[in-house]
């Protein structure tokens, strides 16, 4: 298993202890862990810890609650008790579908810990011994993302090096907005002038393009899937459809969209530069409430691998980072790394990107948003506004000006 650095190893020598030498002094709750699913399925993370504490995570009779016990707090951004108990979970079923589940979940907190090779010997670990496990796969992803991103030598000012050999866009794109990249380099670009998202491969080449009236932002969907916002609607696993927000009993559609994403338990959120705030969606597109009503005119949003949520806006300079609920848990003080930040995205590994318009540049923040580089962009570059970061962790920016999407990696 994996060995923490000193800061929390108290925390897993006493989660591995109780795990193995306590008996089962109960049946396992099959109630509380139905109410234990369902509670995080919908994210619900306070209800999915009640509910898993009661079907046998508090006195580890049960791998699968203990699991959703850990997961929740991963999402809450406790990673120190997510460590606790995931590690607790793989003690407990060492050689099952829970302890293989719960492994992945573990590298994840050890890596928002800031422990990043402690993180890779848990993911390597789990790519050798379960590599027919979907955990594998996505486990080699982030571990080709943390190489690429954190221990090559920095080059021009940050630890990504431009790639002259790739450009993609040009002549084919006529207002750029947006940026999306999929796997290890399927790019989509949402061109809003000519109503159209057109995707490119790995090599920079024309793929084909999906009709969609004047899209402004993308997301990812579960598969890999792409997620279009429309000035007025959005283009979500086949369907279209236009939100509507109940405020005080009355209907308020939602017509200036400029954002949105896709979060961990399969709500939409959205944002509405009329509406002033994040708005979230169930995945039958019923309003659900205001997401993190104190942050105001977000301007983008972006998830990272443990359910969290970043803001963006603009004219305050503020990026801030929110728990699943909403709830804020760490922010980047105005000035401090970026001047003019337009757009924010995660990788694999956890790091928040912010493109700055001034440089121009990336500034590079880890899980905590503690500083992690920074990489100086073209000096050609007109109007950077959008950036991605594929699966290996290459950083893909696009310039509406010059109508091209250029990468470092």
């Amino acid at each position: 298993m994996w060995k923490a650095s000193r800061g929390y190893r108290n925390l897993l020598c006493a989660a591995c202890a109780a795990a193995v030498g306590v008996a089962a002094a109960a049946a396992v709750d099959e109630a509380g862990l139905k109410a234990a699913r369902e509670a995080l399925s919908r994210g619900d993370l306070a209800a999915a810890i009640a509910a898993a504490d009661s079907a046998g995570a508090r006195s580890l009779d049960a791998p699968e609650a203990l699991l959703i016990r850990g997961r929740a707090r991963l999402y809450q951004g406790r990673f120190e008790d997510a460590v606790a108990d995931l590690t607790g979970v793989a003690e407990l079923d060492s050689a099952g579908s829970f302890g293989t589940m719960a492994q992945y979940d573990l590298a994840l907190a050890v890596l928002a810990l800031g422990d990043v090779t402690g993180a890779l010997n848990q993911l390597q670990r789990l790519r050798d011994s379960a590599p027919d496990r979907p955990e594998a796969a996505a486990a080699l992803n982030v571990i080709s993302t943390i190489y690429r991103v954190r221990f090559r030598a920095p080059q021009q000012g940050g630890n990504l090096q431009f790639d002259p050999e790739y450009a993609a866009g040009g002549s084919q794109l006529d207002k750029p907005v947006a940026l999306l990249a999929i796997g290890s380099g399927d790019l989509s670009v949402a061109d809003s002038k000519a109503h159209k998202v057109l995707r490119f491969d790995p090599q920079g080449r024309a793929m084909g393009e999906i009709a969609a009236t004047e899209p402004l932002a993308l997301f990812r969907e579960d598969g890999g899937g792409v997620g279009i916002v429309g000035k007025k609607e959005v283009h979500v696993l086949g369907d279209v459809f236009q939100p509507v927000a109940l405020r005080e009993g009355k209907r308020d559609q939602l017509d200036n969209l400029i954002g949105g994403v896709r979060l961990t338990f399969g709500d939409l959120l959205l944002l509405d530069s009329k509406a002033k705030v994040a708005v979230r969606f169930d995945s039958n597109h019923a309003y659900v409430g205001d997401f993190a009503p104190s942050f105001a005119e977000p301007d983008a949003v972006a998830t990272d691998p443990f359910g969290r949520v970043a803001l963006l806006a603009e004219k305050r300079r503020a990026v801030a980072l929110f728990d699943a609920a909403g709830n804020q848990v760490a922010a980047l003080a105005a000035g401090g790394s970026f001047a003019e930040p337009v757009a924010i995205t995660f990788d694999l590994a956890g790091q928040l990107y912010v493109l700055d318009k001034s440089g121009p540049k990336v500034a590079v923040f880890d899980a905590g948003l503690k500083p992690a580089g920074r990489v100086n962009l073209r000096s050609e570059y007109g109007e950077p506004i959008a950036l991605a970061v594929d699966s290996t962790g290459r950083l893909l920016v696009l310039d509406r000006k010059r109508k091209l999407v250029t990468r470092y990696q």
